[in-house]
């Protein structure tokens, strides 16, 4: 007689409760794409308890005008090539040409350098604490073969208990 892996009520919600978080996941990372936004993982503490490093954080396109003071954004500083994800504390006006000055909530002063206006930016939309570690894992190709692998397995034993 050979053993079924998923059996029983608790075998059905499991194997339930893994297509729903799987299906949660993918729609994480590609329903703000399609709205010119992205899915970013934290990675650092500078904007904890805000942003928890883990978290998974939905980024939506903002117009400079529509930022103010207060607003958690994600954008390139000069002279950087990653985005940076702080807070909003003012709006400078140098020589005509406003500029943010940004800052992480843990960090004891205002971010070195000020971001013109006229780039592109992003406004924190969704923050999902703890799954922005899976979702990095995700990103690379050998562990997305190991979870389709992993599901396909569980689902062609699910299938045959039905």
């Amino acid at each position: 007689m050979a053993r079924r892996a998923v059996a029983g009520p608790l075998g059905t919600a499991l194997v339930g409760g893994l297509g729903l978080a799987a299906l949660a996941a993918a729609a994480l990372a590609a329903l703000p794409l399609a709205f010119g936004g992205r899915t970013v993982v934290v990675l650092q503490g500078s904007m904890a308890p805000a942003l928890p490093p883990g978290s998974a954080i939905v980024l939506l396109p903002v117009t400079p005008d529509a930022v103010r003071v207060g607003d958690i954004v994600a954008l390139v500083p000069p002279g950087r090539e990653n985005l940076v994800t702080h807070r909003v504390v003012a709006i400078e006006d140098g020589n005509g040409d406003p500029a943010l000055v940004t800052q992480g909530d843990a960090n004891p002063q205002p971010d070195a350098w000020r971001v013109p206006l006229h780039g592109e930016a992003f406004r924190v939309a969704l923050v999902v604490p703890a799954i922005g570690y899976p979702l990095a894992l995700l990103a690379q190709p050998a562990a997305r073969a190991a979870a389709l692998a992993l599901a396909v397995t569980i689902g062609w034993r699910a299938r045959r208990r039905f």
